[in-house]
Formats: structure tokens, sequence, C-alpha cells
């Protein structure tokens, strides 16, 4: 009889070693993040990370899926969550628990992760496919895909050079799809496809075909069971469409109403295709966009041209297997997406704007590319090592396969660019509209794919003066009482003699949900910026805009809800109670851990303090009772403005001790760090100016008082209004 401590360590090295390697393999992929403090620049790195801190700040007040975030856009609101797939900034929101990892070492630490679980995933995929009778070459083939997986120079391109986050946890999912169709299993189905949409939806489209296919080939190779197999991946894919309409629904029903609509159906692809060998780079050290040297952007290193050359070679050895169809199937896909990237395949592309449309760039089948590579390499391995690599070829080839794939890693690794970008992330969203206006972009995207369609001033000058002010002189009817916000939910008391507009500081979104007295009103565009507006009738109203409900009605809401809520306890049911109990449990637990409800923004309603006859401050806001010395004051004013005006005036926060005195703190500028300027303001128009009020290092405890104005500049002097 064996000893219990051997007999335990024989089975954590048989069962733990395989997927440990395949962790250890991907860790020199993700050494950046780890050894480097600071962010990093990228495409969209930073993107992603103005999201997190929009995210938390949201979710810490309560607003656990906020569909909008209305500091994005200058302050008028940007409907994010409601277009782009959401999953990746809530695992990134978890990586922030207990605040051990800053919202910049969670973001970095969400995309390091990516690359050990594509790795896991992959070699869970390989292994499973290729195995035989219990073989160990089935593991080592496993272990091959994830190398090659992992250091496919695309892959490294996409989470540290474009920061693709959400592409970069889509390679988490592709093998698992695959993997769960194969095997006809309905949860893993579920869930992988139910990652992938609420991860990268693009992705969705990058694999339709290609995974219907592959169900085909399942069937195939299930014909004495082809109905249940075919049941589960029914089964499976309806599971997911139903646990993920909260976010598809919305999407699809509303999408038409954003520029993203104007990305599906045009024929912006055919610049980005390129002939065959400007797909290959330039040299065998690989340089990454834009000094790939040549056309294609992310092109092929020579280490992955020589692994599919090798494994081509070896196509005879999988010809006598019973993988050979399997096989094949990869090696379409590959040769299906790399002529996808060339010009040949332009009338393609036209034939096929819907989906293809949704895919914008070319060079994204390459992901798809990235997992055939690491598929037909890793069948080579299998088939080669399934006689015990007895043959002397045989093991050289294996030999060669492994100096090929560290000539992968090294030359993908070699020139990976990485150069550090200090972020201040108390400073958010100053840093952020500054970095808009002086691109001319908006919403912190280089295309305003989720700007609404309504807004008809250019792009590029919404953080600008209009060139010309029109109706100058105007005046509205309606006069404000009271109002107060908390950036989600809008609302003021306001009296007029005839009805009039009341226009809020949001971009019109098709969800958006107004009421006056309670009762419902549609909510319209207005002006150049396309803003939410609503028409009150004569009298005293309460008039409310909530910025992007779930959905327009309540039960609409708990209808979409209630698919992903029923299947998540039904699936720890089916598991066992006690992990729904678990699961309750440590949902709980990340609640209270990542502060959900934690804070309220203080919102200070004032008696309607008239600055002459152009405006009226109404409140202010700001995110704490009590603040550090050395952080900012986040203060918000909210303005009513009153008379159309083509005069630019500056808004101030002064901290001072009890009574007044010194300014002690101040901070002054245009509304929304001149985002904002006067001249753009509609009358009837409510404001929200945010104005970061960096409190002193030296500042003792205490209480301090806030005082807030606007003023004209004239001549370099300040002149009150």
């Amino acid at each position: 009889m064996s000893h219990p401590i051997q007999t335990l360590r024989g089975r954590i090295t048989s069962t733990w070693w395989p997927p440990l390697c395949a962790i250890l393999l991907a860790l020199p992929a993700a050494w950046p993040f780890i050894t480097h403090p600071d962010y990093w620049s990228s495409h969209d790195g930073l993107f992603h990370l103005y999201r997190l801190l929009s995210l938390e700040e949201a979710w810490r007040h309560g607003h656990l899926y906020p569909r909008l975030f209305p500091d994005f856009a200058f302050g008028y609101g940007f409907a994010v969550l409601n277009f782009y797939g959401p999953l990746t900034y809530y695992v990134a929101l978890a990586l922030r628990a207990g605040e051990l990892l800053s919202a910049t070492g969670a973001m970095k630490a969400t995309f390091a992760l990516s690359y050990p679980l594509a790795a896991l995933a992959i070699w869970w995929f390989a292994r499973d496919l290729w195995r035989r009778r219990g073989e160990p070459p089935a593991e080592v083939a496993g272990l091959i895909a994830a190398a090659v997986y992992t250091y496919l120079p695309y892959h490294m391109a996409d989470v540290q050079l474009r920061g693709a986050l959400a592409e970069s946890w889509a390679f988490v999912w592709w093998p698992l799809l695959f993997w769960a169709t194969w095997r006809g299993r309905r949860w893993p189905l579920a869930v992988a496809l139910s990652a992938l949409v609420l991860t990268h939806n693009l992705s969705v489209a990058l694999v339709a075909l290609p995974l219907a296919a592959w169900a085909l080939l399942a069937l195939r190779g299930h014909t004495a069971s082809s109905w249940p197999h075919l049941r589960a991946i029914g089964t499976g894919a309806a599971l997911a469409l139903l646990a993920t309409g909260f976010y598809w629904l919305p999407l699809v029903l509303e999408s038409r109403h954003i520029w993203l609509a104007q990305d599906v159906g045009g024929f912006g692809f055919v610049r980005h295709l390129a002939p065959w060998r400007e797909w290959v780079a330039a040299s065998p050290l690989y340089h990454y966009f834009p000094n790939q040297g040549v056309l294609g952007e992310h092109p092929l290193s020579w280490a992955q041209v020589g692994l599919l050359l090798g494994a081509f070679a070896a196509l005879p050895w999988l010809w006598r297997s019973e993988w050979r169809v399997v096989a094949l199937f990869w090696w379409a896909t590959l040769g299906t997406t790399l002529f996808l990237l060339t010009p040949a395949s332009r009338l393609l592309w036209q034939a096929l704007v819907f989906p293809f449309g949704l895919v914008q760039y070319p060079w994204r089948w390459l992901g798809l590319a990235s997992l055939a590579t690491a598929m037909v390499v890793s069948a080579t391995v299998a088939r080669g090592m399934s006689d015990g690599g007895r043959s002397v070829a045989r093991r050289g080839y294996l030999v060669l396969l492994g100096l090929a794939i560290l000539w992968l890693a090294a030359s993908s690794m070699w020139r990976l660019p990485w150069e550090p970008r200090l972020v201040d992330e108390s400073m958010h969203p100053a840093p952020m509209w500054a970095e808009d206006a002086a691109a001319g972009q908006v919403g912190a995207t280089w295309t305003a794919e989720f700007l609404p369609l309504t807004v008809a001033e250019q792009r590029w000058a919404l953080a600008r003066p209009p060139e010309t002010v029109t109706d100058v002189g105007a005046r509205t009817p309606l006069r404000v009482e009271r109002a107060g916000s908390d950036g989600f939910t809008l609302w003021a008391d306001v009296a007029t003699e005839t009805a009039a507009w009341l226009v809020f500081p949001r971009f019109a979104y098709p969800s958006m949900r107004a009421t006056v007295d309670g009762e419902e009103r549609p909510v319209e565009p207005q002006g150049m910026l396309g803003l939410a507006a609503v028409q009150v009738p004569a009298g005293r109203h309460r008039v409310t805009l909530e910025a992007y409900p779930l959905a327009a009605r309540p039960w609409l809401a708990g209808i979409l809800w209630l698919p992903p809520l029923a299947l998540l306890v039904y699936g720890l049911a089916r598991i066992g109670r006690r992990w729904v109990l678990a699961g309750a449990v440590g949902l709980l637990a990340l609640l209270l851990a990542t502060g959900a409800g934690s804070s309220t923004p203080i919102d200070v309603s004032l008696q309607s303090l008239a600055f002459g006859e152009q405006a009226q401050l109404l409140s202010l806001r700001h995110n704490s009772p009590t603040r550090r010395a050395g952080q900012p004051l986040r203060v918000t004013l909210l303005w009513f403005n009153q008379v159309q005006t083509d005069q630019r005036y500056v808004t101030f926060v002064h901290l001072t001790g009890p009574g007044g005195g010194a300014a002690l703190a101040q901070h002054d500028a245009e509304p929304n760090m001149g985002t904002v300027p006067t001249s753009r303001w509609q009358p009837g128009q409510l404001v929200e100016d945010l104005h970061l009020l960096p409190l002193p290092d030296g500042l003792e405890p205490g209480e301090y008082e806030l005082w807030g104005g606007i003023y004209s500049l004239e001549e370099g002097s300040a002149v009150p209004i």
C-alpha cells in the first residue's frame, strides 16, 4: 500500500502540472504589467481606465449598472455601457475590492490576467480535442497550443499595443466556446457565449460562421447521438441569449440612433486590405505598428510563418490519423481569415456587409487566425508524439518546433512598445476632457461611435465656443426655484406663464425618461448639441430626467433582468445547494468589499441665487462631507441659464475659513474646465459645472466654507455679473 502523502503528491503532480505550466508559459507575456509601476501608453488603454474610474464612482453611489457615464463627453453624458460590453470593467472593479489595488493597478491586472486565462482555455480545448485513450501527447499538444496562442504577435499587440481590453478577453472565451460546442456541453456553452457577448460583441460576428461550421462538424462526429448534441448546442445558445438580453436587446434597438450605425454598411474596410506579401513582417525581429515596414498593420511574424510552414509539411502525418478532418477545418479557417485580409476578398466583404461590417477592420480576423494557428500547430504535435516519438524525424521535428516557439516568443517581445504614462486618478475626468478637446474627440473614443445622431455639431468643435451665436438676448419664460442632480437623475421645480422647454445638460438618448409632476413626457433633442429637453406647460411643476434607465418601463427592466438571475440561481442549484449559499455570500462580500452604495454625493439645493439676468446658481454637489488635505475636492455647480449670450464667463469655487476671508484654495475656469463655454448655453438650460478644488497639504482639520460664483473677464479684470 502506498503512503497517503505519496498518493496525494502523485495526484497533485498528475492533475496540476499541465495547467500550472500553461500559466507559467504565459507569465512572461504579462511581465511588463507586473514590473512597470506606472500605466502605459497604448491606443485604447487609457479609455478603459477612464471607464473604470467612472464605473467605480457610480458603483459607490449605488448605481450598480450605469448604462450612461454622466461625466463623459465633457459632462454631456455618454452611454458607454449601453453599447459596449461591460464584463471586463466589472472584473477590474472586483480587483479593486478592499482597495488593495489602485484603479490603475486593477486595470493593468485585468489586462495581464487575460494572458494566463487565455492560455488555460486553449490548453483545455486542445488537450481535450487531441486526446486519444488518455495518452500524454494531448497534454503536451495543449501546452504547445497555449505557448503559440500567447505569443503570436497579434495577441501581443492586441493587449499591449492596442490596449483592446474587450478583444484581449475574447481570446479567453473563443477556445471555451469551440470546446463546449464540440462536446455538446449546454451550460459551458451558455457561459462562454454569454461572456463573449458581454465582453466583445464584435467577436460574435467574427466567430458566428466558423462556429456554425464547427457545430456541423461536431454533429458529424456524434452521429449516434446527434439529436441530443444538437439540442444541447441549441439550448446553450438560447440560454446565452436570454441571459444577456438585458445588454444586447437595448443595443440592437438603440444602436441605429448613434454613430455606431454608420460603421455598419460602410466600406471603410477597403483601405485596410493589402496583398499577401504585405501581411508578413519585414524583418525576423518583429516591429509593431506603425514601424512594421509593410502595409498590413499587424502582420504575421517570420516565426509564425515558420510554424505554419512546419505544420503544413506535417500534414501527411495527420492525413493518416482520425484527426485529419478536424485539422483540415482549422486549416480552412486559417486560410479563410488570411484571405479576408487581401483585396481579393473585396467582393465577399461587399456581399456580406452585415455581419462583416461589424468587424470594422479586416485585421481583426487575425484573432481567429491566432486560434487557428495554435490549433494546427498543436495537431501536428499530438500526431507526432502519438507513437511515443520513436521516429528520429519526428523527434527532430519536435526539437525544431520548440526552437521555433522560442523564436516566436523572443521576436514578439523583443520590441514590444511600452512607454510609461502618468495618470492622476484623483483628477478624473479633467484629463479625459482635456485630451478629448485637444484631439477633437468626444467620450474617450476614436470614432465617437456612441454619440447620438441628433448631435449636429462637429465632434471636434463640441468643446469649443460656437463660431457664431444666434438669437443673442433670447430669454426663457421659465423660472427655476430649486433643482438638484446626482449625475444620473436631474430634477427642477419650475414655474412658467407659458409653455416652455427645460433643457438638461445631457445628450438626448432614446431610453431617457422624463416626467412632469410624475407624468411621463417625451424627451426631445434641442440645439446643435442635441441636448435632452422637455416641454413644460404653464404653471408650477416638478420636472425630472432619468439619464439612462435600463428600460423605459420598470416592468420591462424587471423582465430583462429576470433571465440572467434565474439562470444563475438554477445553475448554482444544479451544482448543489451549498453553491447557492456560497454564491450569495460571495456576491454580498464583493458588494461590501467594492464599496457598492457606500457613499452618496452631497447635494446642497440653494434658493435660486441670481447672478444678474444671466444665470441662477441652483445647487452644488460635492463627493464627500470630509476630505483629506492634499486631495482634490470635487464640486459641481448646477446653473440655470436664462439668456442667450455670446459672452464667455468664468465660474469659480473658493475655499475659505469660517466667515469668509482670503481664499485658502480656489479653482477658476470656464465651465467644466473650459469645455462648456457660456456661449454654448441655451436659454432654459440646466448646466452642470465641475470644479476640482485642490486642498493644500498644510490645511488644518476643521470646518470650512465654499464660495461659488461667476464673472466676466474684461481687459484682464474680473467683473461680477
